[in-house]
């Protein structure tokens, strides 16, 4: 047998790392600096093949290799100072795990346990370093032995890139960073890698093509497998095959186009045929709501209910299958179709299928109706309705752009996002975490991991004001996104919950903390003091001037930000009480 492609290496702890670090592939590290891991950044002297990008939080970085990790498909890769570091990235961490991006963080670690444990900038006595990020990862270490290095650095990369993707963590002691003539042994990624790529067995296939062939009317409840494993194709000729309907969850992309006629929308509230009979969750996380106090009946339990999938803490975790299939999705979508075909003659399949079209049709045709009458009806409206703003981000942004989205009321119903340039679709790309403070360093991140690819960050201003250093990081590594802030002075979902409650707020008109205004933010001035150019919008008919300005700077290489000014939705829309 011949010996695995290793090479030997000795030098700083730190050298060992960036060696191990540019064996994975790496090619960018999202970084905030911190004294504890001078060691690290001391050996990146003479490594320009890793570009640091610099941002001015932990938080910011963090969410930056998130979006990178989520447009490029490679890991993203982040650096931040020890336990106070490691705590202020929590946030963006936490977004991380629930959409199940491949992540790696690196930190260094003062040692509580190496002497005294009352060391500055180090865990508590009795604590360690890596619980506070444990709950939001996959796995994390602390490492104290420096020639365990390069081990610790490739396990983190292989458990964070195995499915289910997941971030990790480790944190190397700063005195492992600094430590002298160690010597250790680098590997290439690929003997560390476990690929995606299991295939289906034969007899679950046929027990799915049984399952679907006997259903009355089917429903797919599709996730960000289907984003990860590119299986949109797969998916859309599956739909298409069968006519089932199409649903969604919280998810990071937008797995299949919103705007095709067997679209549902979201699970929970999408109106499905009466006789819809089996579900059929593929690659979907099967999660509850925004309340705690879900219960069976909130959701739909069908004759038969099947998952297809890698990420099985998700299968059959609150409600019942009747199968599950643990396989690479878009192996198992081809394998289906296949079986599909072979057990169904087409001039049998057409009827069905166009039946089962029609009544999709119906109802997708109905909530179009309604979203065309809500933007006719507030086209020219002042200040800025929403809706109008999204019609000019479909009318205006160039098929295939990638809109990052951290805006959760923002009406998006003009907007057509899915996979297909052909039909001048967007992609969509958020976090179900819901963490603020991810969309300007995720924007960034997804720049930097698709640079030919128009990146467009949606996003609402209370969001920007969560990372708004990361406008310093565009100048400096210009970064040419075109940052478009909807700007209503508001949290507008804290307002709605209130109003919801019926309580003392919606009496009296006064709700706590949610009003933005008094003094006004201005966004222009904010991206301005940090290098980035940008203009406010107040008028309906300028928005695609603006939008165009915007585009045409981020072709000469420049970001550029738009802050306009929309108007509030929903429930207690004059209410300005603070």
């Amino acid at each position: 047998m011949g010996r695995l492609a290793g090479r030997k290496v000795t030098g700083t702890g730190g050298q060992l790392l960036v060696e191990q670090l540019k064996s994975a592939g790496v090619k960018h590290l999202f970084a905030n600096p911190g004294s504890s891991e001078a060691g690290f950044y001391d050996a990146l002297v003479d490594s320009p093949e890793i570009k640091m990008v610099l941002g001015l939080h932990e938080g910011v970085v963090a969410s930056m290799a998130d979006g990178y990790a989520k447009a490029s498909g490679q890991p993203g890769v982040v650096n931040v100072h020890a336990i106070a570091g490691t705590g202020q990235m929590a946030g963006q961490l936490y977004n991380s795990c629930r959409d199940c991006s491949p992540v790696v963080v690196t930190a260094g670690l003062l040692d509580n346990e190496y002497y005294t444990d009352l060391l500055g900038l180090s865990a508590s006595p009795g604590f360690t370093q890596k619980e506070v990020v444990r709950q939001f990862t996959k796995m994390s270490w602390e490492i104290r032995n420096p020639e365990a290095i390069p081990l610790a650095t490739r396990r983190a990369f292989k458990v964070a890139t195995t499915a289910p993707f997941g971030p990790t963590y480790v944190a190397y002691a700063s005195y492992a960073l600094v430590a002298q003539n160690v010597s250790g042994t680098i590997y290439p990624r690929e003997q560390f890698t476990i690929r995606d790529n299991a295939s289906p067995s034969v007899d679950a296939i046929e027990a799915a093509a049984a399952l679907l062939v006997d259903s009355k009317f089917p429903v797919f409840f599709i996730g960000d497998e289907v984003w990860q494993s590119h299986a949109q194709n797969e998916l859309l000729e599956l739909v298409e095959w069968t006519g089932a309907a199409v649903t969604v969850g919280y998810d990071a992309f937008r797995n299949f186009p919103d705007h095709h006629p067997n679209f549902m929308n979201w699970h929970r509230h999408a109106k499905l045929p009466p006789e819809t009979d089996l579900c059929v969750s593929i690659g979907g996380k099967i999660i509850g709501g925004w309340g705690e106090r879900e219960t069976e009946s909130s959701w739909p339990i069908y004759d038969r209910q099947m998952a297809i999938g890698m990420n099985t803490e998700h299968m059959a975790r609150n409600y019942p299958v009747d199968l599950a299939i643990v396989a690479n999705v878009k192996l198992a979508l081809r394998a289906l179709l296949d079986a599909l075909r072979a057990r169904v003659p087409e001039d049998r399949m057409k009827p069905i299928r166009e039946a089962r079209n029609r009544a999709l049709a119906e109802r997708s045709s109905a909530v179009r109706a309604e979203d065309e009458a809500r933007l006719k009806k507030e086209y020219g409206a002042r200040p800025i309705h929403p809706i109008r703003l999204s019609y000019e981000f479909q009318r205006v942004l160039p098929a295939g752009a990638v809109i990052v989205n951290e805006n959760i009321t923002a009406d998006h119903a003009p907007i057509s996002f899915g996979f297909r340039t052909s039909h001048n679709e967007k992609i969509w790309m958020g976090t179900c975490g819901a963490s603020l403070g991810w969309g300007l360093g995720a924007a960034i991140g997804a720049k930097i991991g698709a640079p030919d690819v128009p990146v467009v960050l949606s996003i609402g201003d209370g969001s920007v004001m969560y990372s708004s250093s990361a406008f310093w990081t565009m100048k400096r590594h210009s970064v040419p996104i075109l940052v478009v802030v909807w700007n209503n002075s508001s949290y507008q979902t804290v307002r709605y919950v209130l109003h919801r409650m019926s309580g003392r707020a919606a009496q009296t008109g006064r709700y706590p903390g949610v009003y933005l205004g008094e003094p006004d933010l201005d966004f222009v001035l904010l991206a301005k003091s940090q290098g980035v150019s940008g203009e406010c919008v107040t008028e309906p008919d300028d928005i695609a001037k603006a939008l165009q300005r915007g585009l045409d700077a981020n072709r000469r290489g420049e970001p550029y930000l738009l802050d306009v000014r929309v108007a509030r939705t929903g429930p207690a829309v004059d209410s300005t009480w603070h």
